[in-house]
Protein backbone atom coordinates (compact mmCIF):
# COMPACT_ATOMS: atom_id res chain seq x y z
CA UNK A 1 0.00 0.00 0.00
CA UNK A 2 2.69 2.52 1.00
CA UNK A 3 4.53 1.47 -2.01
CA UNK A 4 1.78 1.95 -4.45
CA UNK A 5 1.51 5.60 -2.38
CA UNK A 6 5.15 6.68 -3.23
CA UNK A 7 4.90 6.23 -6.73
CA UNK A 8 1.97 8.12 -7.18
CA UNK A 9 2.96 11.10 -5.47
CA UNK A 10 6.44 11.13 -7.21
CA UNK A 11 4.42 10.99 -10.60
CA UNK A 12 1.95 13.80 -9.11
CA UNK A 13 5.24 15.53 -8.28
CA UNK A 14 7.00 14.92 -11.27
CA UNK A 15 3.93 16.76 -13.25
CA UNK A 16 4.22 20.11 -11.00
CA UNK A 17 6.02 23.36 -11.16
CA UNK A 18 4.47 25.15 -8.40
CA UNK A 19 4.60 23.53 -5.17
CA UNK A 20 3.27 24.97 -1.31
CA UNK A 21 4.58 23.08 1.16
CA UNK A 22 2.81 23.72 4.53
CA UNK A 23 4.00 21.93 7.63
CA UNK A 24 2.27 21.61 11.39
CA UNK A 25 2.63 25.11 12.86
CA UNK A 26 3.66 24.45 15.99
CA UNK A 27 7.25 23.66 14.42
CA UNK A 28 8.38 20.86 15.95
CA UNK A 29 12.41 20.51 15.09
CA UNK A 30 11.78 17.38 13.30
CA UNK A 31 9.29 18.89 11.53
CA UNK A 32 11.17 21.92 10.20
CA UNK A 33 14.04 19.20 9.35
CA UNK A 34 11.48 16.94 7.66
CA UNK A 35 10.14 20.63 5.90
CA UNK A 36 13.96 22.25 4.78
CA UNK A 37 14.83 18.79 3.57
CA UNK A 38 12.15 18.20 1.15
CA UNK A 39 12.40 21.92 0.19
CA UNK A 40 15.67 21.44 -0.93
CA UNK A 41 15.37 18.55 -2.79
CA UNK A 42 12.11 20.10 -4.91
CA UNK A 43 14.27 22.94 -5.83
CA UNK A 44 16.74 20.48 -6.38
CA UNK A 45 13.91 19.33 -9.22
CA UNK A 46 14.30 22.75 -10.52
CA UNK A 47 10.22 22.96 -8.85
CA UNK A 48 9.39 26.45 -7.51
CA UNK A 49 9.11 25.46 -4.55
CA UNK A 50 7.37 28.27 -1.42
CA UNK A 51 7.29 26.92 2.23
CA UNK A 52 4.36 28.42 4.83
CA UNK A 53 5.78 29.39 8.02
CA UNK A 54 3.43 31.76 10.00
CA UNK A 55 5.22 32.75 12.43
CA UNK A 56 9.12 33.37 14.04
CA UNK A 57 10.94 30.59 13.54
CA UNK A 58 13.66 31.59 15.37
CA UNK A 59 11.21 31.35 18.90
CA UNK A 60 10.52 27.92 17.48
CA UNK A 61 13.69 25.92 16.80
CA UNK A 62 17.05 26.61 18.33
CA UNK A 63 19.43 25.86 15.01
CA UNK A 64 22.96 24.70 14.80
CA UNK A 65 25.47 27.64 15.22
CA UNK A 66 26.12 29.69 12.65
CA UNK A 67 28.53 28.31 9.88
CA UNK A 68 27.27 24.27 10.66
CA UNK A 69 23.90 25.06 9.95
CA UNK A 70 22.84 23.22 6.18
CA UNK A 71 21.57 25.73 3.66
CA UNK A 72 18.03 26.61 4.01
CA UNK A 73 15.15 26.64 1.32
CA UNK A 74 15.02 30.07 -0.84
CA UNK A 75 11.41 30.94 -0.18
CA UNK A 76 9.58 31.25 3.39
CA UNK A 77 6.66 32.70 3.25
CA UNK A 78 4.32 33.64 6.12
CA UNK A 79 1.03 33.58 4.54
CA UNK A 80 -0.74 32.55 1.43
CA UNK A 81 -0.94 34.88 -1.34
CA UNK A 82 -2.34 33.35 -4.83
CA UNK A 83 -4.38 36.08 -6.42
CA UNK A 84 -6.50 34.79 -9.83
CA UNK A 85 -7.86 37.05 -12.68
CA UNK A 86 -11.31 37.34 -12.91
CA UNK A 87 -12.75 36.27 -16.01
CA UNK A 88 -15.83 37.62 -18.17
CA UNK A 89 -17.28 35.42 -20.37
CA UNK A 90 -19.82 36.44 -23.10
CA UNK A 91 -21.79 34.25 -25.58
CA UNK A 92 -20.99 35.48 -28.90
CA UNK A 93 -22.79 32.43 -30.62
CA UNK A 94 -25.61 34.12 -31.51
CA UNK A 95 -25.12 37.57 -30.93
CA UNK A 96 -21.42 38.53 -32.44
CA UNK A 97 -20.07 41.85 -30.24
CA UNK A 98 -19.14 44.98 -32.11
CA UNK A 99 -17.20 46.40 -29.86
CA UNK A 100 -15.47 46.19 -26.05
CA UNK A 101 -14.61 49.51 -23.93
CA UNK A 102 -14.40 50.13 -20.64
CA UNK A 103 -15.18 53.34 -18.36
CA UNK A 104 -13.46 53.80 -14.80
CA UNK A 105 -15.52 55.57 -12.26
CA UNK A 106 -13.83 56.63 -8.57
CA UNK A 107 -15.57 53.30 -7.60
CA UNK A 108 -16.72 51.61 -10.37
CA UNK A 109 -15.46 50.07 -13.46
CA UNK A 110 -17.85 49.64 -16.11
CA UNK A 111 -17.44 46.94 -19.01
CA UNK A 112 -19.31 48.35 -22.31
CA UNK A 113 -20.13 45.78 -24.89
CA UNK A 114 -22.17 46.32 -27.35
CA UNK A 115 -23.58 44.50 -30.16
CA UNK A 116 -23.96 43.91 -33.90
CA UNK A 117 -27.53 42.20 -33.64
CA UNK A 118 -29.89 42.43 -30.41
CA UNK A 119 -28.75 43.35 -27.11
CA UNK A 120 -26.65 41.28 -24.62
CA UNK A 121 -28.95 39.82 -21.58
CA UNK A 122 -27.47 38.66 -18.13
CA UNK A 123 -28.31 34.73 -19.52
CA UNK A 124 -25.63 35.44 -21.87
CA UNK A 125 -22.65 36.18 -19.38
CA UNK A 126 -20.61 33.92 -17.18
CA UNK A 127 -17.78 34.33 -14.41
CA UNK A 128 -14.87 31.74 -13.58
CA UNK A 129 -11.10 32.53 -12.11
CA UNK A 130 -7.69 32.17 -13.98
CA UNK A 131 -5.72 28.99 -12.45
CA UNK A 132 -3.76 29.05 -8.73
CA UNK A 133 -0.74 29.60 -9.36
CA UNK A 134 0.43 26.87 -7.26
CA UNK A 135 -0.54 23.27 -8.64
CA UNK A 136 0.56 21.37 -5.75
CA UNK A 137 0.21 21.88 -1.81
CA UNK A 138 2.27 19.26 0.55
CA UNK A 139 1.38 19.03 4.41
CA UNK A 140 3.25 18.09 7.40
CA UNK A 141 1.77 16.67 10.10
CA UNK A 142 -1.23 18.88 9.65
CA UNK A 143 -3.54 15.85 10.20
CA UNK A 144 -6.91 18.22 9.28
CA UNK A 145 -6.41 21.07 7.10
CA UNK A 146 -9.10 23.32 10.02
CA UNK A 147 -6.11 22.83 12.20
CA UNK A 148 -4.65 25.69 9.96
CA UNK A 149 -6.98 27.82 11.56
CA UNK A 150 -7.00 31.18 9.85
CA UNK A 151 -4.91 29.82 7.31
CA UNK A 152 -7.21 27.44 5.74
CA UNK A 153 -11.00 29.54 6.59
CA UNK A 154 -8.94 32.42 5.05
CA UNK A 155 -8.04 29.59 1.69
CA UNK A 156 -10.81 27.31 1.67
CA UNK A 157 -11.29 27.28 -2.41
CA UNK A 158 -7.41 27.21 -2.06
CA UNK A 159 -7.31 24.05 -0.20
CA UNK A 160 -10.68 22.32 -2.11
CA UNK A 161 -9.11 22.87 -5.43
CA UNK A 162 -5.33 22.02 -5.37
CA UNK A 163 -4.40 18.18 -5.23
CA UNK A 164 -2.98 17.71 -1.76
CA UNK A 165 -0.13 15.14 -0.42
CA UNK A 166 -0.68 15.02 3.39
CA UNK A 167 2.68 13.47 4.97
CA UNK A 168 2.21 12.08 8.45
CA UNK A 169 3.03 9.10 10.98
CA UNK A 170 -0.49 9.64 12.41
CA UNK A 171 -3.82 9.04 10.75
CA UNK A 172 -5.40 11.89 8.42
CA UNK A 173 -8.81 12.67 10.56
CA UNK A 174 -10.64 13.37 7.41
CA UNK A 175 -9.97 14.86 3.82
CA UNK A 176 -11.35 18.27 2.68
CA UNK A 177 -10.12 17.65 -0.95
CA UNK A 178 -10.83 14.54 -2.97
CA UNK A 179 -6.96 15.19 -4.67
CA UNK A 180 -5.44 14.29 -1.46
CA UNK A 181 -3.06 11.60 -0.93
CA UNK A 182 -2.73 10.32 2.61
CA UNK A 183 1.15 9.66 2.51
CA UNK A 184 1.20 7.76 6.11
CA UNK A 185 2.83 5.23 8.02
CA UNK A 186 2.15 4.81 11.56
CA UNK A 187 5.31 2.30 12.04
CA UNK A 188 8.05 5.10 11.06
CA UNK A 189 9.88 6.99 13.65
CA UNK A 190 9.65 10.38 12.15
CA UNK A 191 7.77 12.41 9.02
CA UNK A 192 11.81 12.61 7.44
CA UNK A 193 11.80 8.69 6.78
CA UNK A 194 8.52 8.90 5.14
CA UNK A 195 10.28 11.79 3.40
CA UNK A 196 13.29 10.05 2.95
CA UNK A 197 11.75 7.00 1.00
CA UNK A 198 9.42 9.46 -1.29
CA UNK A 199 12.73 11.23 -2.13
CA UNK A 200 14.51 7.97 -3.35
CA UNK A 201 11.43 7.28 -5.49
CA UNK A 202 11.82 10.61 -7.34
CA UNK A 203 15.49 10.61 -7.86
CA UNK A 204 18.11 9.54 -4.70
CA UNK A 205 20.83 10.95 -6.62
CA UNK A 206 19.76 14.36 -5.78
CA UNK A 207 20.17 13.72 -1.85
CA UNK A 208 22.64 15.90 -1.24
CA UNK A 209 25.07 16.90 2.61
CA UNK A 210 22.28 20.02 3.45
CA UNK A 211 19.25 17.42 2.61
CA UNK A 212 20.27 14.29 4.24
CA UNK A 213 21.07 17.13 7.50
CA UNK A 214 17.73 18.46 7.88
CA UNK A 215 16.33 15.05 7.30
CA UNK A 216 18.61 14.18 10.32
CA UNK A 217 18.10 17.30 12.30
CA UNK A 218 17.49 16.85 15.86
CA UNK A 219 16.70 12.87 16.39
CA UNK A 220 14.58 11.75 18.98
CA UNK A 221 14.22 7.95 19.19
CA UNK A 222 17.15 5.44 18.58
CA UNK A 223 15.26 3.98 15.51
CA UNK A 224 15.63 8.44 14.16
CA UNK A 225 19.63 7.94 14.89
CA UNK A 226 19.96 4.88 12.74
CA UNK A 227 17.66 6.33 9.78
CA UNK A 228 19.62 9.58 10.02
CA UNK A 229 23.05 8.02 9.96
CA UNK A 230 21.93 5.69 6.94
CA UNK A 231 20.65 8.89 4.86
CA UNK A 232 24.09 10.89 6.07
CA UNK A 233 26.26 7.97 4.80
CA UNK A 234 24.41 7.35 1.64
CA UNK A 235 24.13 10.67 1.09
CA UNK A 236 27.90 11.00 1.17
CA UNK A 237 28.10 8.63 -1.73
CA UNK A 238 31.63 6.58 -0.14
CA UNK A 239 30.73 3.81 -1.70
CA UNK A 240 31.63 0.95 -4.51
CA UNK A 241 28.94 -1.04 -6.65
CA UNK A 242 29.86 -3.97 -7.81
CA UNK A 243 27.49 -7.17 -9.26
CA UNK A 244 25.04 -7.26 -6.50
CA UNK A 245 27.49 -5.69 -3.50
CA UNK A 246 27.63 -2.53 -2.38
CA UNK A 247 30.84 -1.33 -0.81
CA UNK A 248 30.35 2.16 1.73
CA UNK A 249 33.46 3.55 3.96
CA UNK A 250 32.27 4.65 7.38
CA UNK A 251 33.75 8.08 7.66
CA UNK A 252 36.56 8.64 10.86
CA UNK A 253 34.27 9.81 13.68
CA UNK A 254 30.63 8.95 11.91
CA UNK A 255 29.75 7.15 14.29
CA UNK A 256 29.52 9.46 17.90
CA UNK A 257 28.08 6.43 19.98
CA UNK A 258 30.32 3.04 21.09
CA UNK A 259 30.55 0.87 18.76
CA UNK A 260 28.81 -2.57 18.61
CA UNK A 261 27.60 -5.44 16.57
CA UNK A 262 24.18 -4.05 17.31
CA UNK A 263 24.99 -0.77 16.21
CA UNK A 264 26.38 -1.99 13.03
CA UNK A 265 23.89 -4.54 12.21
CA UNK A 266 21.01 -2.01 12.81
CA UNK A 267 22.90 1.01 9.99
CA UNK A 268 23.43 -2.11 7.48
CA UNK A 269 19.60 -3.16 8.05
CA UNK A 270 18.45 0.02 7.25
CA UNK A 271 20.60 1.17 4.30
CA UNK A 272 19.76 -2.18 3.02
CA UNK A 273 16.13 -0.93 2.69
CA UNK A 274 17.25 1.66 0.57
CA UNK A 275 19.15 -0.74 -2.31
CA UNK A 276 16.50 -3.28 -3.25
CA UNK A 277 18.74 -4.81 -5.80
CA UNK A 278 21.91 -5.18 -4.01
CA UNK A 279 22.44 -8.96 -2.36
CA UNK A 280 25.65 -8.01 0.20
CA UNK A 281 26.10 -4.74 2.07
CA UNK A 282 29.66 -4.41 2.68
CA UNK A 283 30.48 -1.69 5.52
CA UNK A 284 34.54 -0.59 6.39
CA UNK A 285 35.43 0.75 9.50
CA UNK A 286 38.43 1.62 10.39
CA UNK A 287 39.55 1.32 14.07
CA UNK A 288 42.73 0.61 15.96
CA UNK A 289 45.15 0.31 11.97
CA UNK A 290 42.63 -2.30 11.00
CA UNK A 291 39.28 -2.82 9.29
CA UNK A 292 36.30 -3.86 10.86
CA UNK A 293 34.27 -5.22 7.92
CA UNK A 294 30.63 -5.53 8.19
CA UNK A 295 28.68 -8.00 5.80
CA UNK A 296 24.99 -7.95 5.48
CA UNK A 297 23.50 -10.67 3.61
CA UNK A 298 20.17 -10.27 2.44
CA UNK A 299 20.10 -14.03 1.61
CA UNK A 300 20.08 -15.74 5.32
CA UNK A 301 21.41 -19.58 3.22
CA UNK A 302 24.81 -17.52 2.66
CA UNK A 303 25.35 -16.42 5.98
CA UNK A 304 27.72 -19.58 6.97
CA UNK A 305 28.94 -19.80 3.53
CA UNK A 306 30.48 -15.95 3.95
CA UNK A 307 31.29 -16.57 7.43
CA UNK A 308 33.23 -19.89 6.37
CA UNK A 309 35.10 -18.19 3.46
CA UNK A 310 35.86 -15.14 5.81
CA UNK A 311 36.35 -16.71 8.80
CA UNK A 312 33.88 -14.36 10.54
CA UNK A 313 31.91 -14.58 12.97
CA UNK A 314 28.10 -14.13 12.69
CA UNK A 315 25.72 -11.55 14.45
CA UNK A 316 21.60 -11.58 13.07
CA UNK A 317 22.47 -11.11 9.39
CA UNK A 318 25.50 -10.07 9.50
CA UNK A 319 29.02 -11.39 9.01
CA UNK A 320 31.55 -9.48 11.04
CA UNK A 321 35.42 -9.91 9.90
CA UNK A 322 38.51 -7.85 10.52
CA UNK A 323 41.65 -6.63 7.66
CA UNK A 324 44.77 -5.81 8.47
CA UNK A 325 44.67 -3.17 5.67
CA UNK A 326 46.60 0.18 4.84
CA UNK A 327 43.58 1.20 2.92
CA UNK A 328 40.19 1.14 2.45
CA UNK A 329 41.06 0.24 -1.41
CA UNK A 330 43.25 -2.92 -0.04
CA UNK A 331 40.56 -3.96 2.28
CA UNK A 332 38.62 -4.08 -0.37
CA UNK A 333 40.54 -6.08 -2.75
CA UNK A 334 41.35 -8.55 -0.18
CA UNK A 335 37.41 -9.07 0.58
CA UNK A 336 36.54 -9.08 -3.15
CA UNK A 337 39.07 -11.87 -3.84
CA UNK A 338 38.49 -14.23 -0.51
CA UNK A 339 34.98 -14.08 -2.09
CA UNK A 340 36.08 -14.30 -5.62
CA UNK A 341 33.55 -11.11 -6.87
CA UNK A 342 34.45 -10.62 -9.97
CA UNK A 343 35.10 -7.07 -11.09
Amino acid sequence: MLEQLLKKSSVLIDKSKSILIIPDQSLGTETIGATFGLALFLEALSKGVDVLISSDLSKKVSFPESGTSPKKPSSLITEIYDPRAFIIKINTQEKPASQLKYEADKDCLKIIIDSERENFSPQDISFEYTPFGYDLIITLGIGNLKNLGDIFLKNRDFFQQIPIINIDIKPAITAENKNTINLINQGCASKSEIIYSLLKQLNSQLIDKDIANWLAFSPKKESDKIFNQAAKLIALKNFTTIKNNIFIEIPQGFLEEEVTKKTLFDLSHKISSNFFKIENIFLFLEKNKEFIVVIYVKNSNNLEKIKSWLNGTVYENCVFVKIKSPSIEEARKKIITLLNISW
